[in-house]
């Protein structure tokens, strides 16, 4: 799986896997002079790809060999802004995050197949 943001620039990763793309609004321009943009990236990748909801992305995701999985950031901004507001039924969706956030930390120092079993 890659995680696409549509903001901004950097790429973390390897030769074989791509861990993390933050993507140029435009182009990104690296030390050796090659640049590379958002749907150039994406039409290397095939699979699941978590993604913000930046436009950038749409065209790539009407391929049917790469599947768009969002990142859920937005969503659980509004359950945290509705508990806020006092809406008490968002805190059901908020401990669920801490959940996974929790499973997350316990993830992070993990081989990747350890991780995954986890």
């Amino acid at each position: 799986m890659i995680a696409l943001s549509g903001s901004g620039g950097g790429y973390v990763g390897d030769q074989d896997v791509a861990l993390y793309l933050f993507a140029p609004p435009g182009d990104a321009t690296f030390s050796d002079g090659h640049t590379i943009g958002s749907a150039d990236f994406l039409r290397l990748r095939s699979g699941y790809t978590v993604a913000d909801a930046a436009t950038v992305f749409d065209q790539a995701f009407k391929r049917e060999d790469i599947i768009e999985c969002g990142c859920n950031m937005h969503a659980r901004r509004y359950f945290v802004k509705g508990l806020d507001g006092g809406e008490t039924r968002a805190a059901i969706a908020i401990h669920a995050y801490q959940a996974l956030y929790g499973i997350a930390k316990e993830a992070r120092d993990l081989e990747p197949r350890e991780r995954l079993r986890l």
